[in-house]
């Protein structure tokens, strides 16, 4: 019996060491083509492509429970979160866009995954998230069409959605140089808009100090010599007042006043103010 197992021993450890052992277990764990799978997944796909979403739905996510893997796995995942995503059921869509990631991260359906998941959260307002997960795109993804998608949403939720802090959050996650320009012209667009000239110069310069030979710097020079010519508009400050009618000079008054002020901190102001003067005519 002894020499027996002996023998079998130096068997597996001869297949060990010329490497069929490892060969078997890589042919054992390939997916084999299921043909009544792809059956079912182009049935689910035609529902799908039909807008018949609930059906669709139903038929993905049967396939996606099957105990045994098969070659249409991650696209049916996908779908899957995607139909509910049609179906407006955002939230049940996420943990389909989640296992595709984190169990085949290897899948070519992985950009896509990550491009539903920020779509699905930025419905449910969850703008950060979704912002987190565009930024994974531009940083990894080598699909130009999906790029160009996440850099027009990521561009829309720092003008709209994210404030000027999230803004800057965000960019702390880029990991490439092409994700980083994206996130930081955004960023830099939103503090111009919004009168933060100082901030979008420093964060355009913080990012000309990290990539000085960056292919964007023509792009980052033409945002900074836009947020240098805000800084020097002036500030308008609206003036309505009685100058006509009844109370016109209680409004006169007032406005002298107002004058006599500006003159004397104009020169102060960090940024140039201008008075606008309107008169109400004592309505």
């Amino acid at each position: 019996m002894k020499v027996k197992q002996a023998i079998k021993l130096l068997i597996l450890l001869a297949l060990a060491l010329t490497g069929v052992g490892g060969l078997h277990a890589q042919v054992s764990n390939e997916v084999q083509v299921n043909p009544e799978k792809e059956s079912e997944f182009r049935k689910a796909l035609s529902a799908y492509l039909s807008r018949d979403y609930r059906d669709a739905f139903v038929e993905f996510e049967a396939l996606s429970n099957s105990p045994y893997p098969h070659q249409r796995m991650t696209a049916t995942l996908l779908m899957t979160g995607k139909s509910l995503y049609q179906l407006d059921r955002f939230r049940d869509a996420l943990p389909y866009f989640d296992k595709l990631i984190k169990t085949y991260p290897q899948s070519k359906y992985v950009d896509d995954a990550y491009y539903a998941k920020a779509t699905a959260l930025y419905r449910l307002g969850r703008y950060f998230d979704s912002g987190r997960n565009l930024t994974w795109i531009l940083d990894h993804s080598r699909d130009d069409r999906l790029v160009a998608k996440a850099g027009k949403l990521v561009d829309y939720l720092l003008r709209n959605t994210l404030s000027e802090s999230e803004g800057q959050d965000l960019l702390q996650y880029t990991t490439t140089e092409s994700a980083a320009a994206l996130v930081t012209m955004a960023l830099a667009r939103k503090e111009i808009d919004a009168d933060a000239t100082e901030e979008a110069i420093a964060v355009l310069n913080e990012f000309k100090n990290k990539y000085p030979n960056s292919q964007y710097l023509n792009h980052i020079d033409k945002l900074l010599d836009k947020a240098r010519l805000a800084r020097n508009r002036p500030v308008k400050v609206g003036v309505v007042l009685p100058l006509t009618g009844v109370y016109q000079e209680q409004g006169l008054g007032v406005l002298r006043g107002i004058d006599f002020a500006y003159m004397q901190t104009k020169d102060q102001s960090p940024v140039p103010v201008q008075l606008v003067v309107r008169d109400s005519e004592s309505r």
